[in-house]
């Protein structure tokens, strides 16, 4: 119904603006249930494509300017802020956005996170690191390698793989001087690392429970909005308390490695495993 005025609040899944004016736009509720809801309960709504998107795994068409992106970007270029730049390892060049060294500028610091580390087969030892100086020299041959990079590292933000390590160098070259923005191309993983980061230690406590996780989905364009959460500011305790925490695991994780069974091909040193 175009008469109804759309709401100010975004849908927690994509960030689009609710309202019930037109089916073709991001944001969009049927009127029945939009006009029902007050401000408090929309909060906690998700709009009819990102239902669709979590509970059928069906994708709705909207319609969305190509030129939407950079106007998303445009507050970042005079704002205090980190910038998080997230990349998909599997398509790097090309997940590299030409435009961004205009917005973020060369002064910005930036921390390069290579995403879906989980995909990449372990074809050796070290594979990790010989990916890691692949993603590194590919950045620096396009314009964002004139950027100031404080950190280059890889991640999986699916399982986890290297989120401790990410916040680690936040901490270390930001701290709790300003915002963060994660930023990058289409499918690069944008969401999953918003979730993973509304789940660790970098938001506050009261907030994880609050605020609805992003949609994701193999479809690009899922999140077609700013998705926003609030920073926790460690204290000095805080930070000394999660290193403790952080060494701890490492220690165990390195135990439980090994007293692993190693692999022999001794015959002599064969065990039984089970019956077929």
């Amino acid at each position: 119904d175009p008469s109804v005025p759309a709401s100010k609040v975004p849908c927690g899944g994509c960030g689009a603006i609710l309202h019930c004016q037109d089916t073709g736009l991001p944001g969009f509720l049927p009127k029945e249930r939009f006009v029902d809801l007050n401000k408090g309960e929309l909060r906690s709504i998700r709009c009819q494509r990102c239902y669709f998107l979590r509970s059928h795994k069906m994708v709705l068409n909207v319609r969305v300017s190509p030129d939407l992106y950079p106007k998303l970007l445009e507050p970042i270029r005079n704002e205090r802020a980190l910038a998080v730049v997230i990349l998909d390892v599997m398509d790097v060049p090309c997940s590299i956005w030409p435009g961004l060294l205009s917005i973020i500028g060369t002064k910005r610091p930036v921390i390069i996170v290579g995403n879906k580390a989980d995909l990449l087969p372990a074809d050796g030892p070290h594979h990790l690191e010989r990916v890691l100086d692949s993603l590194t020299a590919a950045v620096e041959n396009t314009d964002l390698g004139r950027a100031n990079i404080k950190y280059v590292t890889l991640v999986s933000a699916i399982n986890g793989y290297g989120i401790e390590s990410l916040i680690t160098k936040i901490h270390k070259s930001w701290g709790i001087s300003g915002d963060i923005y994660i930023i990058g191309c289409t499918n690069s993983g944008k969401s999953t690392l918003f979730n993973a980061l509304l789940g660790s230690d970098m938001c506050k406590t009261e907030a994880s429970d609050l605020i609805q996780r992003a949609t994701t989905s193999p479809w690009p364009g899922t999140t077609l909005n700013m998705l926003k959460f609030p920073l926790l500011r460690p204290s000095g305790e805080r930070l000394f308390l999660r290193v403790k925490r952080l060494q701890e695991q490492q220690a165990k994780s390195h135990l439980d490695n090994k007293m692993k069974p190693k692999f022999t091909k001794n015959i002599k040193l064969a065990t039984l495993s089970g019956y077929l």
